[in-house]
């Protein structure tokens, strides 16, 4: 008996691979786009882990964050060495000793400490020295306060304060002012996204860096620009130096944005 079936004829199979290639290109936008929200949630569990390790580490600390004596006083560098934490030029303030408590510490592995969209930025190895480049974040600045010689230290610790920012996405901008903004997730100037985490474990994906914030006893800053820039325009107003965060840029943490060197 003659078999009667027959296989595609050629239109056939144009059709079909036709359909197929429209559903890909319907359906591929739609999983980058879950892709990169899935990527920013871990980004906000990191940043929230980072934080609730910092808390851990305050409870044997009188409350103060790493890099902060039980007094609130900064680590100096000889107490850094002695320690193991940083090799020496450190200090308590700096960002790369703040990280290197919780990563030595074992209250968080040091892949918590770099962003799912940061290339830059790679995991400390176990036995290295923890440099900027295994960080992805910027973190409070423990040096100034708006353009007064105050300080953030008392800000440093577990107040619970709903508008201290701890931890954000680094702003990977050269040039000053709010133009200049930009993130790992949005590498254009003046398009600067990413998540913060503030002092009661909150965190936020936000789409620009401009916040209202309130550190120790300083007056709300409403609106305030996350990083330090010394001549930002923030909806019209110029601010003057009144960063909260450490600016990152590339391998190195520049001294003028609460500090830190590059070994």
């Amino acid at each position: 008996m003659r078999d009667h079936r027959r296989g595609f004829t050629l239109i056939e199979l144009l059709v079909v691979i036709s359909i197929i290639a429209l559903l890909i290109g319907i359906l591929l936008p739609a999983l980058g786009a879950a892709r990169t929200t899935a990527r920013k949630m871990q980004n906000s569990v990191n940043l929230r882990s980072i934080h609730q390790a910092c808390v851990i580490f305050g409870q044997d600390n009188k409350s103060y964050y790493p890099g902060l004596h039980s007094d609130g006083t900064p680590y100096t560098s000889a107490e850094l060495v002695a320690e193991n934490i940083t090799p020496g030029g450190h200090t308590g303030i700096m960002i790369v000793p703040r990280y290197a408590f919780l990563v030595k510490g074992e209250l968080i592995t040091s892949e918590f400490m770099v962003s799912p969209a940061d290339s830059d930025r790679t995991a400390a190895v176990p036995g290295d020295n923890i440099k900027n480049s295994n960080n992805s974040y910027a973190a409070l600045d423990l040096r100034i306060l708006g353009s007064s010689t105050a300080d953030c230290r008392s800000a440093w610790r577990d107040d619970m304060n709903t508008k201290t920012p701890i931890y954000s996405d680094r702003n990977t901008a050269v040039l000053p002012g709010l133009d200049a903004a930009s993130s790992v997730w949005s590498p254009e100037p003046g398009t600067w996204q990413g998540g913060l985490v503030w002092n009661d474990n909150h965190a936020e994906i936000l789409g620009e860096p401009i916040v209202s914030t309130q550190i120790g006893n300083a007056p709300d800053r409403d609106p305030d620009f996350l990083f330090d820039n010394a001549a930002a325009s923030i909806y019209g107003e110029t601010h003057g130096s009144h960063a909260r965060m450490i600016k990152l840029y590339d391998n190195v943490t520049f001294g003028n944005f609460g500090g830190g060197l590059n070994p």
